[in-house]
């Protein structure tokens, strides 16, 4: 069965090995860090119900995942061995048909520490935005660097910023960006939260001082997403270095935007 599952998710162990290749030579994925998943469309054929693996119980019913497969990087991989070789170091999780356990059909890949905050985003998704499949991530390096600083944790400011260095963040990310405070990764505290952010509209949220998330409808959409607000974070520093404090897009440029691409 597990060789069966393994060719029909060929397209996408593909997709997601050209996402980790991209997060590696970017440099946002330093040793293990990062993690990347994928839910699956309910066209595969297999269906978790038929296995005979152990059931491990999830915290919580996730109902908008339930009998569904999530392709998920595995605990303690390299971004550069999944580019690389993606059917080792990828987790297959299958959630049970009442979304209350999930079994590993991968059963000597575990799934990334952040299981509990991709599942329950996932969850939140399939229910809410359902051509959203796909959840990145990872550590820019200017992004995180920017989570630094008090003047930022406020999520307006942080997003009014990004969006006013080039006109491709506001254009490509026009639901925002939000901004949590530091908590513990691969927590329950981080995966609610991270929960609640993502239902007030944004597609990427920044965990102050560790990383950013995005989701989209595939891996390698989601990677554009957190390139677009490092892309934006480094020209912000860029000009701060030199002393003064970056003019940016005015708000009649962002409303010139808004209503051009009818936002």
């Amino acid at each position: 069965m597990e060789r069966t599952y393994h060719i029909e998710l060929q397209d996408f162990y593909a997709e997601i090995s050209d996402t980790a290749k991209h997060l590696w030579k970017k440099g946002w994925a330093e040793r293990n860090g990062g993690n990347i998943s994928r839910v699956i469309p309910k066209s595969i054929s297999q269906t978790p119900l038929a296995c005979t693996k152990e059931r491990i119980p999830l915290d919580e019913p996730l109902p908008g995942l339930a009998n569904r497969i999530v392709l998920m990087t595995g605990t303690g991989t390299r971004m550069r061995d999944v580019a690389k070789n993606p059917q080792d170091n990828i987790s297959i999780v299958a959630i049970s048909e009442e979304g209350k356990e999930y079994m590993l059909l991968s059963s000597d890949i575990p799934p990334t520490s952040e299981l509990p905050s991709h599942l329950r985003i996932h969850n939140f998704l399939q229910l809410n935005r359902k051509n959203h499949n796909a959840i990145v991530h990872s550590h820019p390096t200017n992004v995180v660097a920017m989570s630094h600083l008090k003047n930022f944790r406020d999520s307006r400011h942080f997003c009014n910023t990004l969006w006013k260095m080039i006109p491709e963040t506001y254009v490509f990310l026009p639901r925002g960006i939000a901004v949590l405070p530091y908590l513990m990764p691969g927590s329950s505290k981080v995966a609610d939260a991270s929960v609640n952010a993502f239902s007030q509209g944004p597609d990427v949220i920044i965990w102050a001082k560790h990383g950013a998330f995005a989701i989209a409808p595939d891996t390698n959409d989601a990677f554009d997403k957190i390139d677009l607000i490092e892309k934006s974070a480094s020209i912000y520093l860029a000009a701060k270095s030199t002393g003064e404090e970056p003019e940016g897009l005015s708000d009649e440029d962002i409303e010139e935007l808004r209503q051009y691409y009818n936002l």
